[in-house]
């Protein structure tokens, strides 16, 4: 009795630290299932710390919300975008679109700007895996920015992407595309089309794009640091950080920055940082020496 007793107590331990416990049953399906829908699900570990993630609750499908399933029927695509902000490197977007079981078993399909890294990784792993959801991420570089302008570059990159998800698709299944923001593609225009403010907060097939573009944007990124590791990019990604700020000022820009960018254009114009339209710093002096 009291080395059964003990076995139980260790297993409650184990377990509560996302250890299994020998000699103990696992949870059947319908119970992983249940617990990953009201959120506690625990993620796979995280690769570079081995952190146990509880994810929160995915968001429901677009086929779940009336005001966004339309009468159209089949396979409801969302599309998100990553990187519009940023004064260096690629802008990102994805599309996707999922199965009822896929929705199901994944947990964390929400706005990736409420994940942590960590987070974001371990849900974009489930994502890719998954054989209920199909997806296409497309990257438009930084000429490819300053060439036209971030809105055209980020429109281009989301039509592309839901193009060639939808070769994917037979005809019949193809169903309304949902946008993220307030805007329509006019590649898109065409197609049953439909803006949605927020929707990365409101159903899983724009979260899931959202969170599949942030992470592979990311990832970029750090490549990128990898090539110019004075910028920071691995920590602020490109953004307008001060970080960010006193490398350009100390460095001038490299070739993943986005020239047309405000406020780094002006910069490079006029040595000066404008910001909010009050002078903030002055491009120093090259040296003599």
């Amino acid at each position: 009795m009291l080395q059964l007793l003990s076995t139980l107590i260790m297993g409650k331990q184990l377990t509560a630290r996302g250890i299994k416990a020998p000699g103990l049953r696992p949870r059947t399906k319908v119970a992983q299932d249940a617990q990953k829908r009201r959120g506690s699900t625990v993620a796979k570990p995280s690769s570079s710390t081995g952190e146990v993630l509880k994810l929160p609750p995915s968001l429901p499908m677009a086929s779940k919300l009336p005001a966004l399933r339309g009468r159209r029927g089949g396979c409801v695509v969302g599309v998100d975008e990553a990187g519009r902000g940023p004064w260096a490197g690629p802008v990102v977007a994805a599309a996707v679109t999922a199965g009822a079981a896929a929705v199901q078993r994944t947990a964390g399909v929400t706005d990736s700007k409420k994940l942590s890294e960590a987070q974001r990784e371990a849900v974009f792993a489930e994502l890719t895996s998954d054989p209920d959801i199909r997806y296409e991420v497309v990257v438009v570089g930084r000429e490819r920015i300053d060439r036209t302008n971030i809105l055209a570059a980020a429109h281009e990159a989301m039509a592309k992407a839901v193009k060639q998800l939808q070769k994917k698709l037979p005809q019949a299944q193809r169903g309304a595309v949902l946008v993220d923001g307030n805007l329509i593609p006019k590649q898109l225009e065409s197609s049953s089309c439909k803006a949605v403010v927020g929707g990365d907060r409101t159903c899983f097939e724009i979260a899931a794009a959202s969170v599949l573009a942030k992470v592979t944007r990311d990832r970029h990124m750090r490549k990128l640091h990898n090539k110019f590791p004075d910028y920071g990019f691995d920590s602020h990604k490109g953004y307008g950080t001060a970080a960010h700020q006193a490398a350009l000022q100390r460095l001038g820009p490299c070739t993943e920055h986005r020239t047309t960018f405000q406020p780094l254009k002006g910069f490079l114009a006029t040595g000066e940082w404008k910001q909010r339209g009050k002078r903030t710093a002055k491009k120093p002096e090259p040296s003599n020496a």
